[in-house]
């Protein structure tokens, strides 16, 4: 039985591994089609925060990127992903474990929650429509305008409270987190932080 040619057999399979990705490409046998959009395509992922109190927008890379949230401004995270293959799903959301006190009361006293509190914005979800409708190649996702000082750890009540009082954040790190996926089902993913 005369071997597979060895360079067949290599086009028949692509390892992916050093990007974390494992896809079964289409045997060298079958036709292919250059106007195909290529498989192993990760999407690319931008971030861009602007801060709606003075009109300055930043911009982050995928993953690292960190901006400090400042008393009485608010912010809005949107996220950018593109891929030659298109953008079949997106994913974008914010959560963190922060200290928090609530409002002074009628007396001028505040109280401190005794324990870090979760806070969560809620996410944002594109699902591309079905064939025949062709996936964007960019889409953008944005998150509702925050002010980092008025995010709410909802209501509570502890020992030395006289009612239940809603506590809001003081300090911590809220993390923003996206994912994206391509119609062949590969995935890229990012972060960006913000804190006081």
């Amino acid at each position: 039985m005369p071997k597979p040619d060895a360079a067949s057999t290599a086009s028949d399979r692509v390892n992916a591994d050093a990007q974390g990705l494992h896809i079964q490409t289409r045997a060298a046998s079958d036709a292919y089609d250059p106007r195909e959009p290529n498989l192993l395509a990760i999407p690319a992922l931008a971030w861009r925060v602007t801060d709606l109190q003075t009109g300055v927008s930043m911009n982050f890379a995928i993953d690292g990127g960190h901006f400090k949230s400042q008393q009485g401004h608010k912010y809005a995270v949107q996220l950018t992903a593109s891929a030659s293959a298109g953008i079949q799903k997106l994913i974008l959301g914010g959560s963190g474990s922060f200290r928090c006190r609530t409002q002074p009361d009628r007396n001028d006293i505040v109280y401190d929650a005794p324990s870090p509190l979760t806070i969560s914005i809620p996410h944002e979800e594109f699902d591309s429509p079905a064939l025949p409708m062709l996936p964007p190649k960019s889409k953008d996702l944005a998150l509702n305008a925050f002010d980092y000082f008025q995010l709410s750890a909802g209501f509570h009540r502890y020992a030395n409270m006289p009612s239940t009082m809603e506590f809001f954040a003081v300090s911590g790190t809220m993390v923003f987190r996206a994912t994206a996926i391509n119609p062949h089902g590969v995935t890229a993913s990012g972060s960006l932080t913000t804190a006081p």
